[in-house]
């Protein structure tokens, strides 16, 4: 299964049909599939939103790639800060 940016971000919310469907999905041995674009997605929205250092968390627990923490004063601040503390 190709997962899409909508079902990932259902899936961290706890969505009931999303997590449903993964454990269907894990059950039956369904290979799951993140593609770049979702990733790149998820990347961009972590300043969005009231809390930029949770999303922070949320990217980091999917990606397994530790983000430090950043400041959350403006969007493009926290994206500068992600791309410098990635690279």
């Amino acid at each position: 299964m190709i997962l899409d940016t909508s079902y990932v971000v259902a899936l961290a919310e706890g969505d009931t049909g999303a997590v449903d469907l993964a454990s269907e999905h894990e059950s039956a041995g369904v290979p799951q599939r993140l593609p770049a674009v979702v990733l790149s997605e998820l990347y961009v929205s972590v300043g969005a939103g009231e809390d930029p250092n949770r999303n922070v968390s949320k990217y980091e627990q999917l990606v397994g790639n530790p983000l430090s923490s950043i400041s959350t004063t403006t969007s493009p601040d926290v994206l500068a800060s992600c791309r410098d503390n990635i690279s």
